[in-house]
């Protein structure tokens, strides 16, 4: 059974979307391993969790992840459109190619299985 889901993080004053993700079990609800970003938001503002899609594939809810941060350009999220406006162009490329998201890594990332 697939078991991930993609849910929506929002700020109760305005519902603002503040962050996308995916994930399993209690990923949604849970507050380690979040970004600079996310924190100082929460830290700031009440939210609140929405599921926008479960009981997929891992590599289906990563996709949609990554096609609604960015559709919300959600401010809690580091995206991609962040780090391609500043001039490490190729940096990203070899970071793009060596690594892979990983939930259980402190950073996020792990190296890609070759």
């Amino acid at each position: 059974m697939d078991k991930y889901y993609v849910y929506l993080h929002r700020t109760v004053s305005d519902d603002k979307v503040f962050y996308v993700g995916s994930g399993c079990g209690k990923r949604m609800i849970t507050k380690a391993g979040r970004s600079i970003p996310w924190n100082t938001i929460a830290k700031e503002q009440q939210w609140y969790s929405t599921i926008l899609k479960q009981d997929m594939p891992k590599s289906e809810a990563r996709d949609l992840e990554l096609m609604l941060i960015n559709h919300y350009r959600p401010k809690g999220n580091v995206t991609l459109a962040k780090i391609e406006s500043l001039d490490f162009k190729d940096d990203l490329d070899y970071i793009l190619k060596t690594f892979e998201y990983s939930e259980i890594s402190p950073s996020g990332l792990v190296y890609k299985q070759k």
